[in-house]
């Protein structure tokens, strides 16, 4: 450590002092070299302690989060005041609150906040010292506010839209709208809540949010106007739900399916709701309806199907009128020629003698496809079948 200068018998230095006040007119100041900073925590002198920073030790850092200066209270007024602090190479052991230079309080532990109760008309100003685990110590922004002394008339709320009752579709998109007034001041912000849930702020009027990709559910809506002097009105609720849209599936006829005109094809599906029931499904070929079915198992028939190719889909409805449509399939419809028979042998009016042994031969073609088989009869009996040529 430097030498000590003395001064009314005590020792001190003005260059990299600790100074500490003694009652008048008496002060002592030690000096503190880096080196000796670097390793010196606290020190005792005539058994009062000392704490000496480390050279390395970085300040904290501070602001004050609260009260909102944009409020006005009334007397007696209640004021929280908060603030955020952090130290980088360390802790935060205290954080103390004034207004002016008068210490109101203090805290030790995150959240860092006091509560000052009754307080007169006047107008105050606040700020916050944190002060951190090497005795490094930052001073807030200050933050002013005024407690009235007259009484403030909260102010008036109402919700606008939606409607009470109202119903919407999942993932919904809800306009939300209040009138909010105040007799004797003005309105600061209008808070819109679902159930306990902040879910948007209007600070200027029309006082409007838009809640977006709301789920499906049941939930009650108010309105909480804040006026110019701190006091809050909340609306009287309105309720509304959000249906969630049923499910649907095609089931048949599988995708990319042939069959032959005039066709007869069965389209089916299954389909669900989880909030409700489902009322009816409809399916069509392209735009066209082909049928509706309103019990489960969903399923119509369509009859009489000409040539052409065909995209299927499924609408299921439910109970509270939200529909949902099905993935699409595709099915060809293919006209069908008959195939060409004749037989080759044996030749016409031949004769055979018994117990006889006869073949029967046959050529047979199909211009849209293949030969499947070839039954041999005689007469209406079936004597035979082969499913190759020749």
């Amino acid at each position: 450590m430097t030498a000590f200068q003395s001064v009314n018998g005590l020792a001190w230095t003005t260059v990299g002092t600790v100074r500490l006040s003694l009652p008048s007119p008496y002060y002592i100041g030690w000096a503190v070299s880096s080196q000796d900073a670097m390793t010196l925590a606290t020190a005792t002198f005539d058994n009062m302690t000392v704490s000496v920073p480390s050279a390395q030790n970085q300040p904290p850092t501070i602001s004050l989060t609260a009260p909102d200066t944009s409020v006005t209270y009334t007397a007696p007024a209640t004021i929280t005041i908060s603030a955020a602090a952090a130290d980088t190479d360390g802790t935060i052991s205290s954080v103390d609150f004034f207004e002016g230079s008068t210490l109101l309080g203090s805290a030790s532990t995150a959240p860092y906040s006091f509560t000052w109760s009754n307080v007169p008309a006047g107008s105050y100003t606040f700020s916050a010292v944190a002060h951190d685990n090497g005795g490094a110590a930052t001073t807030s922004d200050a933050r002013s506010v005024t407690v009235n002394s007259t009484a403030n008339n909260p102010p008036t709320v109402s919700l606008t839209s939606p409607p009470d009752a109202a119903g919407f579709t999942a993932p919904a998109s809800i306009t939300i709208s209040a009138d909010a007034a105040d007799s004797d001041g003005s309105i600061v912000r209008v808070d819109f809540y679902a159930g306990s849930t902040l879910i948007g702020t209007s600070s200027t009027a029309p006082y409007s949010i838009t809640w977006s990709n709301v789920a499906a559910g049941a939930y009650s809506l108010t309105a909480v106007a804040t006026d110019n002097s701190g006091a809050s009105t909340t609306s009287p609720a309105r309720s509304t739900s959000v249906n969630a849209r049923p499910t649907v599936a095609l089931t048949a006829p599988a995708n990319g399916a042939t069959f032959q005109a005039p066709a007869s094809i069965v389209v089916s599906a299954t389909a669900s709701d989880a909030d409700g029931t489902v009322t009816q499904v409809t399916f069509s070929a392209g735009t066209t309806v082909i049928g509706t079915d309103t019990t489960s198992p969903y399923s119509v028939t369509w009859t009489n199907v000409p040539e052409g190719t065909y995209v299927l889909k499924a609408v299921a409805t439910d109970n509270r009128g939200a529909t949902r449509a099905s993935t699409t399939r595709s099915i060809t419809v293919a006209s069908n020629q008959p195939p060409s028979v004749a037989l080759t042998n044996p030749a016409d009016g031949a004769t055979f003698t018994a117990p006889a042994e006869i073949t029967v031969d046959a050529s047979a073609s199909d211009a849209d496809g293949t030969i499947a088989k070839v039954d041999f009869y005689a007469g209406t009996t079936l004597i035979g079948s082969d499913s190759a040529a020749p």
